[in-house]
């Protein structure tokens, strides 16, 4: 890549900083904004939550007023002649009275209707109609200061209520049914045990057609429930108090605890109607979940920022919800245009540098390296108009190459005399890498010579103690065949007495006796035979050559196998070994390569032997040279331990054990091969593991473990392992 080249890619290098560093920047401001932007819209939405709270304050305290003075009036009764100026009235059927006094103007008094005829009313219910009357004041009063406020009323539970404003006894007749509306119900001791003010589910008012709610309390007296008073106001209030309040994005609802919207920001809730909340929130983000959510906190949950908060004076819940990516746009609209800017101006600011730096220097720089490229040939006259201090290059690079010119001509001569000595110095490299290739080759013969000597060092090493293994069951062998010879003749003759019948009853029961012995003389040879027969097959599984094939191996039964052939030629050299088997039981078994498996068992055993033989030569007939075989069945693994309390292994040399060619033995005594190769055998060929741990002065334990079935790599399925 040429400079030019580089320094365009330099500049594109530049360019794509410019664009990340303002793509960072708008990552930092859109991120700023957003939280600033929620958070701005948490603490609005609390001023507004607060706002709205105060104005449910105003009439929870009216009606708290109402049913203070109530029950002011009930403890201390007044005596007032103002019922005088005034009659009841029975209706034509006498099935309910009212109040009627058309001299008074209607609008400071309260009609109060009820049930049956009013000449039969007792004292009690006479001290509470006289209640009602004097609540007319400050009904009036609240009437006043509450302009959504539709009505006021006491209602008594003898029968009777107290309506404010008046109207008409026929239009507002009192009668049963109002004992089971909601404001009354919940004015009940049952219902309100704890005598709390209390509001009812938004309802549609049948004079105006707009949406009500009733705010109520109960009234007691000496501990009896007398009655309630209830104000109904229209929604109009929160209604106007809602809208205007600017949203551009999201929506605010106020619900009841009934699940019903009161109040609503969509213009499409503008008309009046009952709408629950379910109806209203989108599909993929619940109610339940939103009035679980924490007071006063901006939450996502889901596609929505949601906030939550309920009002302190009624049952209410104060909820906004918008969609993230309305949030996160009107986010990135605010903070786009000013990264914009910032990148148009930075995008200018670096092109006219660009500019200036090419006709300062890139421009001459390309124009002389072009007249270096053509080796200082080109007219003088094309580079005169070119401003200094790039001239004087120029010229100082034609005076260059004049001169390279003429050292050339030289150089070429000398060429040519040193092709000639290349091509002798080649011909000697091609006959010493002859020689080395005829080297390398005698030296893979040698390396396979070493590893088939290191086989037979280890079979010569193990022969006297095998022949002296075999020499015992075949005099067994021997001894019995004899014996039995000599029970065959006694037969014989016992037979010849049968046949001629002189046998008596002693004769048949000496044959039954020597039939016996024989038999039990055949069971012996056989039993001494085949031990024979098991170490002789072992020596030719440890001599025998080529290939070893994949056998579900008894792991115990190996392992007993070679510790006779490893330790029967020191048995010879007066080296008695206890040898303690801590096997598992029952007996583990592997998919493994016997042939190649029992070489390593092999050579660890006869290296433990030779290390016991040479601490007994040191400290005398007091060591006591001891060899621990152990077995263990795991889940997917067969853990061996060969463990010897000889002189152990120093750390250094522990190091280099593996190694091939590697030998603590005395030269001539050990190739170096019989722990590499046993590695090998382990790790490559069984996919398993070889371990060594050793105390100085204390023991020795080599450590193998082996998969309980082989599974070969990939690279090597298909190719036969060489013992």
């Amino acid at each position: 890549m040429t400079f030019f080249s580089r320094f365009n890619r330099i500049i594109a290098i530049t360019y794509g900083v410019i664009f990340a560093c303002a793509i960072l920047l708008f990552a930092f401001n859109y991120k700023e904004n957003l939280a600033a932007r929620k958070d701005s819209l948490r603490l609005r939405l609390i001023e507004q939550t607060q706002a709205l709270d105060y104005l449910l304050r105003i009439r929870h305290d009216a009606i708290n007023a109402l049913r203070t003075q109530a029950e002011d009036f009930l403890r201390s009764p007044v005596k007032s002649p103002v019922l005088k100026d005034f009659h009841f009235k029975n209706s034509p059927k006498e099935d309910f009275f009212y109040l009627e006094k058309p001299s008074l103007r209607i609008n400071i008094i309260g009609n109060i209707t009820g049930i049956g005829n009013y000449e039969n009313l007792s004292d009690e219910a006479w001290e509470e109609i006289h209640m009602s009357y004097l609540l007319n004041p400050l009904m009036r009063v609240i009437k006043q200061n509450i302009k959504t406020a539709l009505s006021l009323r006491y209602t008594s539970k003898r029968g009777f209520q107290n309506f404010f404003p008046w109207r008409s006894p026929l239009e507002n007749r009192f009668t049963r049914n109002i004992f089971k509306k909601e404001f009354f119900k919940g004015a009940l001791p049952l219902q309100n045990p704890e005598r709390k003010i209390f509001w009812t589910d938004a309802y549609l008012s049948s004079i105006t057609d707009e949406l009500v709610q009733t705010c109520a309390a109960p009234i007691y007296h000496k501990g009896r429930f007398l009655g309630v008073v209830s104000l109904d106001f229209t929604l109009a209030a929160v209604d106007y108090f809602i809208d205007g309040i600017d949203y551009q994005i999201g929506r605010l609802l106020v619900v009841n605890d009934r699940g019903t919207i009161v109040s609503d920001t969509d213009d499409e809730n503008e008309v009046a109607r009952l709408t629950p909340a379910h109806d209203v929130f989108p599909p993929n983000l619940q109610l339940e979940k939103v009035l679980a959510l924490e007071e006063y906190t901006l939450t996502q949950q889901g596609e929505f920022w949601v906030y939550r908060a309920r009002t302190d004076f009624a049952p209410w819940n104060v909820i906004f919800y918008v969609e993230a990516s309305q949030l996160a746009w009107t986010s990135f609209r605010t903070v786009a245009p000013s990264v914009l800017i910032v990148l148009i101006f930075g995008s200018f600011f670096l092109f006219f540098t660009n500019k200036l730096i090419s006709r300062e220097f890139i421009s001459p720089a390309q124009k002389l390296v072009k007249h270096i490229a053509s080796q200082g040939r080109l007219d003088e006259k094309k580079y005169q108009e070119i401003q200094e201090p790039w001239r004087a290059w120029f010229k100082a690079v034609s005076e260059v190459f004049s001169q390279n010119r003429k050292l050339v001509k030289k150089m070429e001569e000398h060429i040519i005399n040193l092709d000639e000595k290349v091509k002798s110095r080649t011909q000697e490299l091609s006959d010493k890498n002859k020689a080395l290739r005829t080297t390398l080759v005698d030296l893979k013969n040698a390396q396979k010579q070493i590893i088939v000597q290191e086989k037979l060092a280890g079979l010569g090493a193990i022969t006297a103690g095998i022949a002296h293994e075999i020499k015992n069951p075949l005099h067994f062998i021997v001894n019995f065949s004899q014996v039995s010879k000599e029970f065959a003749q006694e037969l014989e003759e016992s037979y010849q007495k049968i046949i001629q019948a002189k046998a008596t009853a002693s004769d048949f029961k000496d044959v039954a006796e020597t039939l016996d012995l024989l038999s039990q003389n055949m069971e012996k040879i056989d039993e001494h035979a085949q031990r024979a027969d098991a170490i002789v097959r072992s020596m030719l599984l440890h001599a025998k050559g080529g290939t070893d094939a994949q056998v579900l191996t008894d792991i115990n039964q190996l392992l007993r196998q070679n510790v006779v052939l490893a330790t029967s030629g020191f048995k010879q050299k007066g080296l008695l070994i206890d040898i303690q088997e801590d096997f598992a039981s029952p007996a583990p078994k592997s998919i493994i390569f016997p042939q190649s498996v029992g070489r390593v068992f092999l050579n660890i055993i006869h290296n433990a032997c030779d290390a016991l033989y040479k601490k007994r030569q040191v400290n005398g007939s007091d060591f006591k040279p001891v060899l621990i075989l152990k077995t263990r069945d795991y889940k997917d693994t067969i853990e061996i331990r060969l463990r010897d309390n000889g002189p152990g292994i120093s750390p250094e040399l522990r190091k280099k054990i593996f190694d091939p060619f590697f030998s603590t033995k005395p030269a001539g005594s050990g190739t170096g091969l019989g722990l590499s190769l046993s590695m090998d055998i382990i790790i490559n060929q069984h996919l398993g593991t070889l371990t060594l741990e050793s105390d100085v002065g204390h023991f020795t334990e080599f450590i193998i473990r082996l998969p309980k079935k082989l599974e070969m790599p990939s690279n090597v399925v298909g190719q036969t392992f060489q013992s």
